[in-house]
C-alpha cells in the first residue's frame, strides 16, 4: 500500500471516544492500482503517516474464538516487514501464536498467574508478558510502557488481560506502537 493523501485533521468518533485518522491509500500489489481508505484509531494521537509512504496493512478476525465473542488483530508494517503498529482485541492468550502469529512474526504473548485484582464480574486482572527472542517486556493491565521488541523500541499498552474465574479463559487486548509512529505533540486539542 502507498499513502496517497492524509487528511490534515483527525476526526473524533463520538464525544469521549477514540479518534480516527483516515488515510487514502493505493494498493500497489495490483495493476492498475486501486484506492481504498485505511483507518487508524487512537485515544489521543494522530499517526505519523505521510503521502508517499509505503506500508502493509493486515488483519485477521477469528469468529467466536472465545467466550466473549470474536477476536481481531490489526497490523501495519513497512514494506520490508518491520512492524509499526498492531492492536489486538479479545485475543485468546493460549492460541495467540496459532491465530495471529503470521501477522506479528515471533511475538509470544503470555500472562503471569498472580491476579492483580478481581473485578465485579469475577474476572482476574493479570500482568501480560510480550517477548520476541530474548527481548521480553511485562506490562500490567490498564497500563503502558516502552520496551524493546524485534530490536526496536515500542510503546506497549495493555487495555486488559483477564481470566474468567469460571472457565479460566484468558483474554487480552493490547496495542504495540513503534517509537515515532505517534509523535509527541500531535495529541487531540
Amino acid at each position: 500500500m502507498r499513502a496517497e493523501s492524509v487528511p490534515l485533521r483527525t476526526y473524533p468518533l463520538e464525544e469521549g471516544e477514540s479518534l480516527q485518522t483516515w488515510v487514502h491509500v493505493a494498493r500497489t500489489d495490483v495493476t492498475p492500482s486501486c484506492g481504498l481508505l485505511a483507518n487508524f484509531r487512537s485515544l489521543i494521537e494522530r499517526p505519523r503517516i505521510d503521502a508517499g509512504m509505503d506500508f502493509r496493512i493486515a488483519s485477521r478476525f477469528v469468529f467466536g474464538g472465545n467466550e466473549y465473542g470474536s477476536s481481531v488483530l490489526n497490523a501495519v508494517s513497512t514494506e520490508s516487514g518491520e512492524l509499526l503498529y498492531a492492536s489486538a482485541t479479545l485475543a485468546s492468550v493460549p492460541t495467540f501464536v496459532e491465530e495471529f502469529g503470521h501477522l506479528v512474526p515471533g511475538l509470544q504473548v503470555a500472562v503471569e498467574g498472580k491476579s492483580l485484582c478481581t473485578d465485579v464480574s469475577g474476572r482476574k486482572s493479570l500482568r501480560a508478558s510480550f517477548s520476541v527472542g530474548s527481548d521480553t517486556c511485562s506490562v500490567d493491565a490498564q497500563t503502558s510502557r516502552c520496551c524493546s521488541l524485534w530490536g526496536r523500541n515500542y510503546e506497549i499498552e495493555v487495555m486488559y488481560a483477564f481470566a474468567s474465574l469460571e472457565t479460566n479463559q484468558v483474554e487480552i487486548a493490547f496495542a504495540l506502537r513503534a517509537e515515532g509512529l505517534y509523535p509527541f505533540g500531535q495529541q487531540r486539542s
